[in-house]
């Protein structure tokens, strides 16, 4: 025989069967597919001629389930005849098909038996969780992050997981003290719900992360869910997340004439100081949408007056505050803008 054959593959990987393929023409698989792709040795040329590989096709009841990824292939005397095999199993089981390669050497075919089993995809388990809180206006509370890895496997190849915090941005203001608990982003969504993206690093077992704070405030509602959402983890694994939402309930809050909170679209609107952080000056601007008495008035991160920015009576209107910061050593404050019956504090960050 001129060309020698090694009749040999058999390929396993794992897919679901009521998962959705991948796309099976894909030409560069990622190591995370759940489709797996062989590069397989079938023949090698003991001739002295050089030989072209005419056409290569897989052949069979279960051929959608295989693809070959090989064009332009001449063999010279000595080489090995290598093609990349993918298997895709849309369903798990055993499946078969036949490998047929034509060459410019003679009329016969080479044809070789060809052999994948479908598996059933095992998924590490990780639970996200955090616990409901209770909080009155004005208090800082903690928010611990759980973790639990529920999976004999202890050797789950994460760095970090991330996720989304999403809550009542009226309600909450977020202060993070940890050395564990990064914010990689921060915004308000247009349902005035807040979206901080967090990072934690990853560890095996049952874990608490500590020192993300939060500053109850006086908002619009007495409550808000915390949700964790969008969770996804840097890292070479496959893992499946579970998540526990919580709530936050406000106490003690007045309901003389019914409960006094604080309307987005209603009495007043207080805007992020521009720029924060401040360096040497920083500036407030409000706007107040019915006639009162008004304070303006500048905390320190324990909740101690600093400065009053502004008190008196105001008329309807859009106002502005300069505040000069350069006195302020840096660190964390909080500006809180309050009539006789509502208040909202935001956050400003004094720089170096």
């Amino acid at each position: 025989p001129i060309i020698m054959a090694a009749v040999l593959m058999l390929g396993a990987c794992g897919q679901k069967a009521d998962d959705k393929p991948k796309d099976p023409d894909q030409t560069e698989p990622s190591g995370e597919d759940p489709v797996t792709t062989f590069t397989v040795s079938f023949a090698v040329n003991l001739s002295d001629k050089t030989i072209n590989i005419k056409n290569i096709e897989i052949l069979g009841i279960n051929n959608d389930n295989f693809r070959e990824f090989a064009s332009d292939i001449i063999l010279n005397p000595n080489d090995t005849l290598k093609i990349p095999i993918r298997f895709i199993p849309f369903e798990i089981g055993p499946k078969n098909a036949v490998l047929k390669i034509g060459h410019d050497f003679n009329d016969l075919n080479l044809k070789f038996n060809i052999f994948g089993i479908g598996i059933d995809v095992i998924y590490d388990t990780v639970h996200c969780y955090i616990q409901d809180l209770p909080a009155e206006i004005g208090q800082k509370v903690e928010l611990p992050i759980y973790l639990e890895t529920l999976t004999s496997n202890q050797n789950i190849s994460i760095e970090k997981i991330y996720f989304t915090l999403n809550f009542n941005s009226s309600i909450l203001i977020p202060l993070n003290e940890s050395n564990e608990i990064a914010i990689e982003n921060d915004f308000i969504d247009s349902n005035g719900r807040r979206n901080l993206l967090l990072s934690i690093p990853y560890k095996p077992g049952n874990q608490i992360y500590n020192g993300l704070y939060f500053i109850a405030a006086l908002g619009n509602d007495t409550m808000t869910n915390i949700k964790i959402k969008n969770v996804y983890c840097k890292g070479n694994t496959r893992t499946f997340f579970q998540t526990t939402d919580a709530v936050l309930l406000l106490k003690n809050v007045c309901k003389a004439n019914g409960e006094r909170l604080f309307d987005e679209y209603g009495r007043f609107v207080l805007k992020q100081n521009q720029p924060n952080p401040a360096i040497n000056t920083t500036t407030i601007n409000f706007e107040i949408l019915e006639n009162g008495y008004i304070t303006l008035n500048l905390y320190n991160i324990n909740g101690e007056l600093i400065n009053n920015l502004f008190n008196g009576n105001l008329i309807k209107g859009k106002y502005k505050v300069n505040v000069n910061t350069i006195d302020l050593p840096a660190g964390t404050y909080f500006y809180t803008l309050k009539s006789k019956t509502q208040q909202q504090t935001r956050i400003l960050t004094v720089g170096n």
